[in-house]
């Protein structure tokens, strides 16, 4: 289940999504995708890296804090 609420995530936020709607819960969704990279579950880390792509030039944008952490 886990897998597909961030699989969700990123695919609302596709190309022609609502990237500009969620904008406003990356500063807590963003340290909850870092930390699910760390999960032992393949699949998760593989779609978290996938999601964290598509918030990437948010990621940018922000302080250090989310970049120093995203790379």
């Amino acid at each position: 289940m886990k897998e597909a609420a961030i699989l969700c995530m990123g695919s609302i936020c596709d190309e022609g999504g609502c990237l500009s709607q969620i904008e406003v819960h990356l500063p807590s969704l963003v340290p909850f995708l870092i930390q699910e990279l760390q999960s032992d579950s393949d699949l998760i880390r593989a779609t978290t890296l996938w999601t964290l792509s598509k918030f990437a030039s948010w990621i940018c944008q922000q302080d250090d804090t989310f970049f120093a952490q995203y790379v």
